[in-house]
């Protein structure tokens, strides 16, 4: 029911001539696909189908001449929640071709190549799933010089680099530094938008830094 009535609220809005009306329902419709399926009220192939009514929502609004790119990363996510990782990718590269250098588009780059590169580590393809890792960061690493003073970027490159200590073994401490460094540095740049319990939950014991920046701005 819940699900029905934010659609029709999505169809309504495609006739308003707010863009923000149309982006606030397709929102509104990911939110719900979301807590439906987290509520186990979705399940199965009718949450996939959930998720590709969330994709096709976005795609009208990216048929607007003055959408913006965030439309482009949400369609794309809806896609890679629906399963179609291929098709998440084309939607990014597609948004890049548009929003060129765009920030946003740029971090779900990396964000796909980083789940392409778990699940191909998970088949035993190392070797693969280092050159799409190698990949992620690239595409991190141009988000973030893209937008220097956003933290989230950084967050995941922070991620990449502790992953790369743990698993080699948290016996180098200059990799654990510089690891640790990323995160600092998100939150410097950005406190509000770095989660004190992820930090903690990523890092542990190693987060006292990173958790002292961020008590030191709160107001």
């Amino acid at each position: 029911m819940i699900i029905c009535t934010t659609l029709l609220l999505f169809a309504q809005s495609e006739s308003a001539q707010s863009i923000e009306e149309q982006i606030a329902a397709a929102t509104a419709l990911g939110q719900q696909t979301e807590a439906g399926i987290a509520a186990g009220e979705i399940t199965g192939f009718d949450a996939v189908d959930s998720w590709n009514d969330v994709a096709y929502a976005w795609e009208d609004i990216a048929q607007l001449q003055s959408a913006p790119s965030l439309v482009w990363v949400n369609w794309s996510e809806a896609l890679l929640n629906g399963g179609s990782a291929s098709n998440a990718t084309d939607i990014v590269e597609n948004g890049l071709e548009l929003f060129v250098n765009d920030a946003a588009l740029l971090e779900q780059s990396g964000r796909l190549l980083s789940v392409e590169s778990r699940a191909v580590a998970a088949m035993g393809n190392t070797e693969k799933s280092d050159e799409l890792t190698a990949a992620a960061v690239r595409a991190f690493t141009a988000a973030h010089e893209s937008a220097p003073e956003t933290a989230s970027p950084l967050l995941r490159l922070g991620e990449i680099a502790w992953t790369d200590f743990v698993n080699g073994g948290s016996a180098d401490t200059e990799e654990k530094s510089a690891a640790i460094a990323w995160w600092t540095k998100a939150a410097a740049v950005e406190p509000n938008a770095v989660d004190s319990g992820t930090v903690y939950s990523w890092l542990q014991t190693d987060s006292v830094a990173v958790l002292d920046l961020l008590v030191t701005a709160q107001p």
